[in-house]
């Protein structure tokens, strides 16, 4: 039953058009393992990402109740990068709650090697 509530919960993300994430192969996943991140059907740069923003970030995507695992730049993770566009750079939630009050760049000076992999877990779990 959890991975229901996963995969719609995961559902409601891909209906609000912002985050969702793809495996080493480009299969939608839930986000609960080590996987790219995606905004926009682009990849997300980590130029000054940090813990605080990927927190934002695995609330937005999943629901209030979920927090970072763990994240890390891809390096060369998978062939499956160069298939996207790189959507957003300089993320930046500083003083941020959540999403809607952080800052981004659409004009990015990255390379696929700077792409985010993103793991959220529940609360609690970690």
């Amino acid at each position: 039953i959890l991975t229901r509530i996963l995969l719609f919960i995961q559902i409601i993300a891909l209906l609000k058009g912002s985050f969702r994430f793809v495996d080493k192969y480009g299969q939608p996943t839930d986000g609960t393992e080590l996987a790219l991140l995606l905004y926009g059907g682009g990849t997300v740069c980590d130029d000054d990402f940090d813990d605080h923003d990927a927190n934002i970030i695995c609330q937005a995507a999943m629901g209030r109740l979920y927090i970072l695992e763990a994240w890390e730049t891809a390096e060369e993770w998978s062939s499956i990068q160069s298939r996207y566009q790189i959507a957003i750079d300089n993320v930046n939630c500083a003083s941020a709650e959540n999403w809607s009050e952080c800052s981004y760049i659409t004009d990015h000076n990255c390379k696929h090697n700077e792409d985010v992999l993103l793991n959220c877990t529940l609360t609690g779990l970690r």
